[in-house]
């Protein structure tokens, strides 16, 4: 029997560490597909059974430095699994020791005083009873976990180092609280004791659900105060974007002024004779008045072409080599948006291209496939942009002000039902974009 009672408690321990790596996962959503996140969840789980193995708890007497470990193990495997924000990978498995903490002291607290037994007969001594019990603590934090799986959706969270701070220490101590006040619920077992440990966990848990609401509408806060900076910010765009246009009206206002008097020359050159003459001022004309300015691309929607040639033309400027190709009609689109993304995608290439010592170039393709607009930019790179800045993070100094046009792109993209993906290949640092027409 006494194997049988041992497999009880391996088989419990192995559910309860499957439960908690799939929800996890579940809720976090897994970074990885296929095969590679079953080698990631088959490691992580042999990791943390090893360790509770090894290290004698499945079947020793309760220790509550053991469980901060396998918390720690469990965050751990958060952090490098899931692609949620980092506050979620934090507080999310700390959620889940609380709870499975919270239904075990409770169910131990109620079938010891049902059958009149002390708290640590019920973990050390093998019998029905306790496998009874390590298959209704599991049972209940399985209902519970689905529950919060149908409840719970987690947004894009967005907090300040000192947010992210108190979050993480207001979660991480409720839980070393929780699980030394279930020691002390083991080692004693007077009544007072019992008592105080369930109101303890019942204050703990009220009190975990204040601060996650609370944090909820922190991050909802934050939320709008980051919409309303790339709001600004697209602003802006906007504003540089007709300032560039005046500018441009401006300058072709003075050519035309120039070019007139110029032209009055080159014809007042003919009629003297003056052919060779005439011809100078015409190689001139053409090479220091009509080249300074290039369209490169003529779409027929006059907003975004004047957005584009101002940008290529900027590029140029910058002994950037430029190659376009474009399509499509942009119908489907608002053009304010079409303009907003464009330029803070080209922005965000010529300003990368910029830094460049060589190998200065930018490619781009804008087609229409079926229902969608499928934009693609390329900048060339000679070190990857990726590997030492994942999330595409503003290298600015002043990062309140700046840093907001990948999120703008986004914003955008996904006004219209799409997609972005940022990869590298080739040499080329490549910006894809899917947006769907609107109907």
């Amino acid at each position: 029997m006494e194997l049988f009672y041992q497999a009880c408690e391996i088989i419990a321990t192995g559910a309860e560490i499957i439960m908690l790596l799939y929800f996890n996962s579940k809720l976090l959503e897994c970074r990885y597909q296929g095969w590679k996140n079953r080698i990631f969840q088959v490691s992580s789980f042999l990791v943390i059974f090893g360790y509770m193995l090894l290290s004698e708890k499945i079947f020793s007497i309760y220790d509550p430095v053991s469980d901060i470990i396998v918390l720690l193990l469990y965050i751990f495997y958060a952090l490098l699994s899931t692609k949620s924000a980092k506050i979620y990978q934090i507080v999310f498995p700390t959620i889940c020791i609380i709870a499975i903490m919270t239904i075990n002291v409770i169910v131990h607290i109620v079938i010891s005083s049902v059958f009149e037994l002390q708290s640590q007969q019920l973990i050390a001594e093998q019998s029905n009873l306790r496998v009874a019990t390590l298959f209704i603590t599991k049972f209940l934090f399985f209902l519970l976990m689905q529950i919060l799986l149908n409840q719970i959706h987690l947004k894009k969270a967005r907090f300040h180092k000192k947010e992210f701070l108190s979050i993480f220490v207001v979660f991480f101590i409720s839980a070393i609280l929780t699980l030394y006040a279930a020691q002390l619920q083991y080692d004693s077992d007077q009544t007072s004791v019992k008592q105080f440990v369930i109101v303890f966990f019942i204050g703990i848990v009220l009190i975990n659900i204040c601060v996650f609401s609370l944090f909820s509408l922190l991050a909802e806060k934050n939320q709008k105060e980051l919409q309303y900076t790339i709001l600004q910010a697209q602003f802006e765009e906007q504003k540089k974007t007709y300032d560039s246009l005046y500018t441009v009206y401006h300058n072709l206002q003075i050519l035309q002024h120039d070019m007139k008097n110029e032209l009055l020359c080159v014809q007042k050159n003919i009629l003297d004779g003056n052919d060779e003459k005439a011809i100078a001022m015409l190689e001139q004309i053409t090479r220091e008045k009509i080249s300074n300015f290039r369209s490169y691309v003529k779409t027929g929607n006059d907003l975004i072409d004047m957005v584009l040639n101002i940008k290529l033309n900027y590029a140029k400027e910058k002994g950037i080599v430029i190659s376009c190709f474009i399509d499509t009609d942009f119908s489907g689109f608002d053009a304010d948006d079409l303009v907003n993304l464009l330029a803070n995608a080209l922005d965000n290439a010529i300003e990368a291209s910029v830094q460049q010592k060589e190998k200065r170039e930018i490619a781009i393709s804008i087609k229409g496939k079926r229902n969608y607009l499928w934009i693609e930019i390329r900048n060339m790179i000679s070190d990857s942009v990726l590997r030492k800045n994942a999330e595409l993070f503003t290298t600015k100094s002043n990062r309140k002000y700046h840093g907001f046009g990948t999120e703008s792109i986004r914003n955008i993209v996904g006004k219209y039902d799409g997609g972005t993906e940022y990869y590298e290949k080739d040499g080329w640092f490549v910006l894809d974009i899917m947006m769907q027409k609107a109907v």
